[in-house]
């Protein structure tokens, strides 16, 4: 049974692993996408400012969650 449990620990991990490169694969490919689509400088500027602004709003959550 623990050896059971083991092997589904691990195959659950190998999956979240090859999830997690996938979605910071297609993240980093996103500008790239746009512009091959023919998409204006702007959107692609306008996806990386939305970027921008989630990581500051995650950093200001941090801050004030180890406060409280």
């Amino acid at each position: 049974m623990v050896k059971r449990t083991v092997v589904v620990f691990v195959l659950l991990g190998l999956v979240s692993l090859t999830a997690d490169m996938v979605y910071e694969g297609a993240r980093s490919v996103g500008g790239a996408y746009v512009e091959g689509l023919g998409g204006p400088p702007l959107a692609s500027a306008i996806v990386g400012a939305g970027d921008l602004l989630g990581y500051v709003f995650r950093f200001v959550s941090a801050v004030v969650a180890s406060y409280l």
